[in-house]
């Protein structure tokens, strides 16, 4: 998003890649990339109005020609989405991120994205005569180690792919 104030300063940490995130015993697993004519077969839940990753999800549900009535679930919570996609054939656009525990453990599958590699940014927006006291250097510096670790990881490319 573009700097909204001139006192602001933003650095770009990673580039978080999304995917489209089912239950192990989803229908669509091992099929490979679903089409839009699959996807939009399932009911799917929403990110909360407002969100970063809503723009991501209105985008993809305009281009399935959905209803709005796919997405009759908004949640935000990962624990009760994992909940929802392993009980159900619910369909979710996630960060792999936030997930990675769940893809690890065999819990969820990650589907490619219909468009292809889909990524938001993650960064670090303060203003720009901030002065971090220690403890607030210290976790802008581990963000931007862990931000160098998904970088990596990223680069390796993602196996977990259902």
């Amino acid at each position: 998003d573009p700097i909204p104030f001139d006192d602001i300063v933003q650095e770009h940490l990673f580039d978080d890649p999304l995917a489209i995130v089912v239950g192990r015993r989803h229908p669509l697993v091992g099929g490979g990339a679903p089409t839009l004519a699959a996807l939009s077969r399932f009911p799917w839940i929403a990110p909360r109005r407002d969100s970063p990753l809503r723009r991501h999800f209105d985008a993809l549900i305009e281009r399935l020609g959905a209803q709005p009535t796919l997405a009759p679930i908004e949640c935000n919570s990962l624990v009760a989405a994992r909940s929802l996609l392993l009980a159900s054939d619910r369909v979710m656009l996630s960060s792999e991120h936030q997930i990675h525990h769940e893809l690890e453990t065999g819990q969820l599958g990650a589907l490619p994205h219909p468009f292809g590699e889909v990524t938001r940014s993650i960064g670090l927006t303060v203003r720009r005569d901030w002065r971090p006291t220690q403890v607030q250097s210290q976790l802008v510096e581990g963000l931007r180690r862990h931000a160098r670790a998904a970088r990596a990881l990223a680069s390796r490319g993602n196996p977990r792919t259902a």
